[in-house]
């Protein structure tokens, strides 16, 4: 939830597939392979990832949340 928004990202980088990590510090996804940075709503903010964060799609029903490709 940021600004009011639901969302779910992949961590997986767009640069070369490594986890991405969160720093909140710094409110930003690092990439600790080759140092690709994303902003909190997963655009590109630094380094070499050519692509945001893959946006997943997900559902909430009876405060279950599902988070997947197919849904």
């Amino acid at each position: 939830n940021h600004n009011g928004e639901l969302f779910a990202l992949s961590p997986v980088c767009t640069h070369l597939g490594c986890f991405v990590n969160w720093h909140s510090i710094n409110q930003q996804f690092v990439c600790p392979c080759h140092g690709g940075k994303y902003d909190i709503t997963g655009n590109v903010i630094g380094g070499p990832p050519p692509a945001p964060l893959t946006r997943l799609a997900f559902k909430i029903e009876n405060s279950k949340v599902d988070i997947g490709l197919k849904l």
